[in-house]
């Protein structure tokens, strides 16, 4: 829905154009896994869904990036 005019506009995505995003986000991130590792950082995906909370508290603590 244009927030603007109102006007809409059915989206659908398939298989196909699934396959090449999955594909492209997982390059992305393995590049960028690699930069940050050959630097000596560590690298940790998570959902955007995780809350910041839990993210410090138990992810962080339990790959001893905290104490």
């Amino acid at each position: 829905m244009d927030a603007e005019l109102g006007d809409s506009t059915d989206i659908s995505v398939g298989k196909t154009l699934l396959d090449v995003y999955q594909r492209s986000l997982n390059t992305f991130t393995d590049g960028l896994r690699q930069f940050v590792i050959a630097r000596g950082g560590t690298y940790l995906l998570t959902p955007t869904d995780t809350p910041f909370e839990r993210l410090v508290l138990d992810v962080f603590a339990r790959r001893g990036l905290v104490q």
